[in-house]
């Protein structure tokens, strides 16, 4: 376990509560000359980042009177380095590909987390999806015919529907989410 903490107490709820640790320790002063066996390491030199949130662990840093636990000379860092940045470049090549939820602290839209986007398209490659919902190319041309043809459907029905050639009730009936509700506005067929 890397739990590290600045104080016995909470070393020992931390042991109880995760470990079942039992203290055979009770109350009082340990016996003269006993030594009370405990199921981690005393004095060891730690930092943290953060004073609360997420990151407010601690964790353990070297002393600056002790020697490197690894030893030096015998280590090739180029290797290391060049091992380091591929495996790195590797973990964001595949986090790009994926569609994950965002912490919904950071999430900059509550309709994106509501509606479940993460569900319906997290099985599907982004890039892939991003490749699907790009303008039309020049060299597509029937599917630039089909996307014309769309938006003329699409301003045609807007035009339609309208009180004019509608009438309110129709528009009012078109509005309805629910059937057995009553709607407060009408259909506006021009909305975004």
């Amino acid at each position: 376990c890397v739990y590290i903490a600045c104080q016995i107490q909470k070393i020992q709820e931390h042991c109880r509560q995760v470990h079942h640790w039992e203290n055979p320790q009770k109350k009082g002063r340990p016996e003269a000359g006993r030594e009370v066996r405990v199921p981690w390491k005393s004095g060891i030199h730690c930092q943290h980042f953060f004073p609360r949130g997420p990151g407010a662990q601690y964790f353990e840093v070297q002393a600056s009177e002790s020697r490197p636990a690894m030893p030096s000379g015998d280590i090739d860092l180029d290797a290391i380095k060049k091992e380091l940045g591929q495996d790195i470049q590797q973990a964001k090549e595949e986090e790009r590909h994926q569609i994950i939820e965002p912490d919904e602290a950071r999430e900059p839209n509550s309709w994106l987390c509501r509606v479940g986007w993460v569900d319906h398209l997290g099985h599907f490659d982004r890039k892939e999806l991003r490749e699907l919902v790009a303008p039309v190319k020049e060299d597509e041309p029937e599917l630039q015919t089909l996307c014309k043809a769309f938006d003329w459907l699409v301003q045609d029905a807007q035009y339609h529907a309208v009180r004019k050639m509608v009438g309110m009730e129709a528009l009012f009936e078109a509005n309805k989410k629910e059937v057995d509700k009553e709607t407060q506005m009408p259909f506006n067929s021009w909305m975004d």
